[in-house]
């Protein structure tokens, strides 16, 4: 994973984020621009790991890699499944709710991606075995 390229995006979900207190219509654009960051991540990770990418099961496959925590799985999956479509909901209700919903997502899940660094390669620790005729007779 590009880690220059995840930075940014998350730069862009909290940006996305703050927008969630707003008017309806800049509440429901910044849910629409978070939730599609939020898909090109996790589609991005999947690829990486060469795991397959099953529509509406994003968040769950990410949390069973340990990649999102995996109590928002199933609210951030549907959140995700609404939002990050071509049709988003216009219902005045519907956005209050799903921002609230998706403020709680977005807070869990910003520290996780900020936090996320690029697994380093573990040195091999070799035994070190005497060799056989350094060992002294008892």
């Amino acid at each position: 994973m590009d880690f220059e390229k995840l930075a940014k995006q998350v730069e862009k979900l909290e940006r996305s984020s703050a927008g969630f207190g707003g008017t309806a219509e800049s509440r429901a654009q910044a849910m629409k621009n978070f939730a599609e960051t939020v898909r090109d991540i996790l589609t991005a990770f999947l690829k990486e790991r060469r795991e397959p990418i099953r529509p509406g099961h994003l968040f769950r496959d990410a949390a069973a890699k340990g990649f999102v925590p995996g109590d928002i799985a199933d609210r951030g999956e549907n959140l995700l499944i609404r939002w990050a479509g071509r049709v988003t909901p216009r219902d005045e209700k519907t956005i209050a709710e799903d921002a609230g919903h998706m403020g709680d997502v977005a807070a869990k899940l910003l520290p996780v991606l900020k936090a996320y660094r690029k697994e380093e390669e573990k040195p091999e620790v070799r035994s070190q075995k005497p060799e056989a005729g350094s060992q002294k007779p008892e």
